[in-house]
């Protein structure tokens, strides 16, 4: 078993999942990097995550604000928690300065993933029973295992909706399981 590496400051993220960033060894790094729900101190909150291994240091830019996002490891894996306002969080942009001083400013790839939104006719958990991408069946393991919750929010003419990550050439089925 690979040695853990030594983490600079607290962070949302594990351990183990930052040490796969790290050695590119993840199999969705969806799940970790880009804008995460989090929960500190007992309130909702936003975590957005970033892995910039030239960079010394990162802020996260919404539209003229840059703020500052903390280096948690030296290998250039980054994170800024903010307080969770709504349901969305707004669009955002990263921008990094390497160890020569050299400033860029950027799209993060990883705020366009992965939840797709789907209308559903119920509050409930829906369960994943098949996914085309498991592992599995030789997938890279793009999944929404075991399942998505429900938001009681309306979409696509149904009252309700459900987040997906869709697997790249994949097919996801998943069931409905209301209780009773």
């Amino acid at each position: 078993m690979p040695r853990r590496r030594k983490l600079l400051a607290k962070t949302t993220a594990s351990v183990e999942k930052i040490d796969l960033i790290l050695r590119a060894e993840h199999s969705d790094p969806f799940q970790v990097l880009g804008a995460h729900p989090v929960t500190v101190r007992g309130k909702p909150a936003v975590a957005i995550r970033a892995f910039l291994p030239n960079a010394r240091l990162a802020w996260v830019v919404i539209g003229s604000v840059a703020a500052p996002l903390r280096r948690v490891h030296r290998d250039g894996f980054f994170e800024r928690v903010f307080p969770r306002e709504g349901e969305l969080f707004p669009p955002y942009r990263l921008r990094a300065r390497s160890l020569d001083g050299t400033e860029w400013e950027f799209e993060d790839p990883y705020r366009f993933p992965a939840a797709y939104r789907v209308g559903v006719p119920v509050t409930c958990f829906y369960r994943e029973v098949l996914n085309t991408d498991a592992t599995l069946y030789g997938g890279s393991g793009v999944t929404n295992a075991p399942g998505r919750p429900a938001l009681r929010q309306p979409w696509h003419n149904q009252p309700c909706r459900i987040e997906l990550t869709l697997p790249p050439l994949g097919v996801a089925v998943l069931k409905p399981e209301c209780g009773g």
